[in-house]
């Protein structure tokens, strides 16, 4: 019996924390969490945007963040992850679009 209701909670927790982890977009700006005001493009609501209301969006954030006074710094390892991926993106994306080292194909040479 306890075997049967183990699966049955799991899923409920999971489809609980899908159903209210939201976008912050909707929400007034002082409601914004610190995350939001130093990640805004990882939100999937602000990422839907067009580039104007992006626009829009963080000029609201530079202003919240004069108001709470803060600078993001408490996230500075989420930080330095984040660059880590966007170079390793950088160097996959460069090896295939640029295969060989030389610019002569005939030495080419594979990275």
């Amino acid at each position: 019996m306890i075997k049967n209701k183990v699966p049955s909670l799991l899923v409920l927790l999971i489809l609980y924390g899908c159903a209210f982890t939201g976008t912050e977009i909707g929400k007034n700006q002082r409601a914004y969490s610190n995350f939001f005001l130093c990640f805004p493009d990882m939100d999937s609501g602000f990422s839907s945007l067009s580039l104007e209301n992006q626009l829009i969006v963080w000029k609201k954030i530079a202003q919240e963040k004069r108001i709470r006074n803060f600078d993001c710094k408490e996230f500075s390892n989420f930080v330095s992850s984040k660059q880590n991926v966007d170079n390793i993106n950088k160097e996959i994306f460069r090896d295939k679009s640029q295969p060989c080292r030389r610019p002569n194909l005939s030495n080419c040479e594979p990275r």
